[in-house]
């Protein structure tokens, strides 16, 4: 009988001692991984969480991503359409000095090549790539949004970014949105260019005159486009703000439940080396040594 609860009792001491070295090495482990959680049957409802967070960490990056390409489309609408207007104040002024009285028919002659050249200009603008694509062509395929007599070669098709949870902002003006139609009482702006030229090679100042009413209103309907854009991309940068905070907000969450409290798991170690030491120490009395060697 002595011997049955001497067995009985020895079981137990190995069973305490392997449960106290089951808890030792997870700890250990934890805090060589960082990681509370390891493994599905760590927790369960840690690593669905986990598997939430990650998830929702995926969605907002990718919000971030399309923020930035957001970004980048609109300020290189911005960059160009500033050069635009640039470019149309230069071609004003070259229009007031043509139709000056004292202005002969060799240097009006002059001011209608630099007119034309500045048309050029803008074709070239209005033709502005970002990853390759003209950025004024809406969504066509086409890789130029103008040819080079100023036909639009686009659509009138929108290009949208998702930039945060059902939040699509339009990127993009078409070039008839912001140079203007063949169909407009002035038509386009590369037109109304070409015409004042003209003008000026066939010595009509009066038409040329006319055509300065013509680049003004070109150049306001170029500076509304920039002011919406403008608003857009500041609309842009302050969601992409709000997804950065969003990103430190999901990143905390997970890490409260994966992540591996360093200082408090250190001090379970050590409790738990005194309770596996101390029950080794304990079974050592009970269990013959050459046993307890061998377990240890």
């Amino acid at each position: 009988m002595n011997r049955v609860t001497n067995t009985s009792a020895s079981r137990t001491m190995l069973a305490s001692i392997h449960r106290n070295a089951r808890q030792l090495n997870d700890s250990q482990e934890r805090i060589a991984t960082g990681k509370q959680v390891r493994r599905p049957s760590d927790g369960p409802a840690q690593v669905l969480s986990a598997l939430d967070y990650r998830a929702q960490l995926r969605r907002n990056e990718q919000m971030k991503r399309n923020s930035l390409d957001a970004r980048a489309w609109l300020d290189n609408a911005d960059s160009s359409l500033t050069h635009a207007v640039d470019r149309l104040t230069r071609a004003r002024t070259l229009v007031v000095g043509a139709i000056n009285g004292s202005a002969d028919a060799q240097s009006r002659a002059a001011y209608a090549a630099e007119i034309r050249a500045i048309r050029e200009e803008l074709v070239q603008t209005a033709n502005t790539q970002y990853l390759g694509r003209p950025i004024f062509a809406g969504t066509s395929d086409a890789t130029s949004a103008y040819a080079a007599d100023g036909t639009y070669l686009g659509n009138e098709g929108q290009v949208q970014r998702n930039v945060a949870p059902d939040v699509s902002i339009r990127v993009n003006r078409t070039g008839p949105e912001v140079f203007g139609t063949a169909a407009d009482p002035d038509g386009n702006v590369f037109q109304v260019l070409e015409q004042i030229a003209a003008a000026l090679d066939a010595g009509d100042t009066g038409a040329a005159s006319a055509g300065l009413e013509a680049i003004g209103r070109a150049a306001d309907r170029i500076e509304r486009a920039q002011v919406e854009m403008g608003a857009r991309s500041k609309q842009v940068e302050e969601i992409g703000f709000r997804n950065a905070e969003v990103d430190v907000e999901l990143k905390a969450s997970l890490s409260e439940v994966e992540d591996v409290d360093i200082a408090e798991t250190l001090i379970e170690v050590r409790i738990q080396e005194m309770a596996y030491n101390a029950a080794l120490s304990v079974t050592a009395k009970v269990i013959q040594p050459t046993l307890l060697d061998f377990l240890r």
